[in-house]
């Protein structure tokens, strides 16, 4: 498996590789990293065992990976993979989640009790027992990003969780600011920083700085992880970047239409919003 230029690749709008025995499988796309896709493959039968398969749709390359271990269906997949590092090494995680009992308004959280890492450099998975000093729900239909060789992931009570690719580094953040319990607005990567962005704005929506949009930058100082862990004020890593009345007549709503790009100094920042 190689990294491609997909600056190069025609517009011909290239499918996901399939391998021959997949004529009567399932398949799902889990996530995507740096141009590499994840899938998941499972047979049509009663007993049917996934698989997930990695691929670059710009080569048609791709490889199936062993059977995880993990036979139930409450877990989630990730992909992590940087080609600035590496062009040739990846890594799966599977997050494998429990229900709860329900909280106190009715809601069956969902927590993480294991995770897997497959990584393609030794092409074996390795299954432990989460770390984190908390328990981990993950947010609802949020993205993973890989970042500087850890998987971050958006969690409840205004959290970010992240693991390393060797599953050796655990640690929770909180967010700059509270998030609705559930939805925590979303982070991405962009010119090589992690960002949060909050779509909600703690100012409500009725205001016109409701029409402002915040974006966060996550210190690179939180991965010196022996001096970062001396530090008691977690927020002193997000640097705050605003974008006021970004678009006149425009207001940020959950189901984004059209994409707008907004630069401000280092920071490019990609926000989807939608016309009123």
């Amino acid at each position: 498996m190689s990294a491609f230029p997909w600056s190069s690749v025609p517009e011909t709008h290239p499918r996901l590789p399939l391998p021959p025995d997949s004529t009567d499988c399932f398949c799902s796309l889990e996530d995507s990293c740096d141009g590499l896709f994840l899938a998941s493959i499972r047979t049509d039968t009663a007993a049917g065992i996934s698989r997930y398969m990695v691929s670059n749709p710009a080569t048609s390359e791709y490889i199936v990976l062993p059977h995880s271990g993990y036979s139930g269906n409450l877990s989630s997949a990730y992909l992590g993979f940087d080609s600035a590092v590496s062009t040739q090494e990846f890594h799966v995680f599977e997050l494998v989640t429990d229900i709860l009992p329900p909280d106190s308004q009715g809601i069956h959280p969902l927590v993480v009790t294991g995770v897997r890492i497959y990584s393609s450099k030794t092409c074996a998975w390795v299954a432990m027992e989460p770390k984190w000093d908390i328990q981990v729900t993950l947010c609802f239909g949020q993205r993973g990003v890989f970042h500087k060789g850890f998987l971050h992931l958006l969690i409840d009570e205004s959290g970010l969780a992240m693991v390393d690719a060797q599953g050796v580094k655990w640690r929770t953040l909180l967010l700059p600011i509270l998030a609705v319990k559930g939805f925590s607005g979303f982070i991405g990567k962009s010119a090589g920083r992690l960002l949060y962005i909050d779509s909600c704005d703690r100012e409500g929506f009725i205001s016109r700085r409701a029409l402002t949009l915040s974006a966060y930058v996550l210190g690179s100082e939180v991965y010196d992880w022996d001096a970062s862990r001396q530090q008691n004020d977690e927020c002193m890593y997000w640097k705050l970047y605003r974008f006021p009345d970004a678009v006149p007549e425009t207001r940020v709503v959950a189901l984004p239409l059209r994409l707008y790009q907004y630069q401000m100094d280092i920071v490019i920042c990609s926000m989807l919003i939608t016309q009123l």
